[in-house]
């Protein structure tokens, strides 16, 4: 799969625009002690992570 990191302030609106764009968020978000993430596919059928560190 392919991941993006990005700014941990930045996730919650991440997830909001997967949300708005009507994209099926495949797993997540999740919380883990190595930061947060959310899974989704683009249209291909590629694994795309959008992750962030722990705050």
């Amino acid at each position: 799969h392919l991941a993006f990191d990005i700014d941990p302030q930045l996730f919650d609106r991440a997830v909001e625009a997967i949300e708005q764009n009507k994209i099926a968020i495949a797993h997540g978000p999740v919380s883990r002690p190595t930061g947060r993430g959310v899974y989704f596919y683009d249209p291909d059928g590629f694994m795309v992570e959008i992750r962030c560190e722990p705050e």
